[in-house]
């Protein structure tokens, strides 16, 4: 992470840790990876999923703007963010998840854990998940079953 060499406090580095996730993430879909591998998934992992919406729509920006910038893309950044090839692990209590789900899609989200690290939810991660009343009982069920399945084909 970019944040451990800019940071000599540990809530600092560890808020910024996702920077690199982001980083990565943006150039998967500019630099044409998803094109150029079209069977590849990626599950973007440990980063919770609120900066998602924000990254997309400044991506979409622009590349509207300057296409000549990103010549590797055949679709808008939005189309690849949505696509069957973008996975994004939510945190169970992260408050932004309902609007990355609308944002991303329903079909895009599956849980996350942190399992094993000192600020994970777990075990508590999946009664979490359930008890919350801002997301409807399809989408939990597709966050907790129906989306990890298909993303790891089980």
């Amino acid at each position: 992470s970019p944040a451990r060499h800019l940071f000599d406090n540990f809530v600092l580095r560890h808020t910024f840790s996702p920077v690199s996730l982001m980083m990565a993430f943006a150039s998967i879909i500019v630099g044409g990876v998803l094109d150029a591998f079209p069977k590849l998934r990626f599950a973007i992992l440990e980063g919770g999923t609120g900066w998602v919406p924000y990254v997309a729509e400044r991506m979409q920006e622009r590349c509207s703007l300057l296409p000549h910038w990103a010549p590797a893309m055949r679709q808008t950044p939005l189309d690849y963010v949505r696509g069957d090839q973008l996975y994004y692990s939510m945190e169970p209590d992260e408050l932004t998840a309902s609007m990355t789900a609308q944002v991303v899609g329903e079909d895009r989200l599956v849980i996350g854990s942190d399992y094993a690290h000192w600020d994970s939810s777990s075990p508590e991660s999946v009664r979490i998940v359930l008890g919350r009343d801002d997301l409807s009982e399809e989408l939990k069920r597709k966050i907790l079953s129906d989306n990890p399945a298909r993303l790891y084909k089980v």
